[in-house]
């Protein structure tokens, strides 16, 4: 048997993995893209 607090929790344990997951997907996507324009830039300078 399930209380109301328990499913809020467990719901919300939820979001917050879910939002974990796609901001780190997100910063994978931007170090993938800063990282070749800071190589560029050292080969620049060079």
């Amino acid at each position: 048997m399930f209380n109301k607090v328990h499913v809020f929790l467990v719901i919300l344990f939820l979001i917050i993995a879910n939002s974990y997951m796609i901001l780190s997907e997100i910063a994978k996507v931007l170090i993938f893209m800063v990282r070749p324009l800071k190589s560029f830039r050292e080969n620049a300078i060079l």
